[in-house]
């Protein structure tokens, strides 16, 4: 089925009581999103062809307890997505 993104990890954020902010998110997520998008893609994010996007908690939704971080891939030039991109290594 033809998507324009694909989830690659989610990440739970530990730590703060109070909102953190994006920043946060992303220092806390950067890691752990790129060893989800080559365990999950087969190649290393340095060397593929695609990109990605962290999806996290917005401070409302942080209210009602989200916690989860998610790692999404799309491609470079906006083309759609026709498989899944598990173990392409592109």
């Amino acid at each position: 089925m033809a998507h324009e993104n694909e989830v690659v990890g989610l990440v739970t954020y530990t730590g703060a009581d109070a909102y953190p902010g994006m920043q946060a998110f992303l220092d806390f997520a950067n890691a752990p999103c790129l060893e989800a998008f080559e365990s999950y893609v087969g190649i290393s994010f340095e060397l593929s062809d695609l990109d990605m996007i962290v999806l996290t908690p917005t401070d409302a939704t942080w209210i009602k307890g989200h916690r989860t971080i998610a790692c999404v891939v799309y491609t470079l030039d906006g083309s759609t997505l026709t498989g899944s991109i598990r173990g392409t290594a592109r």
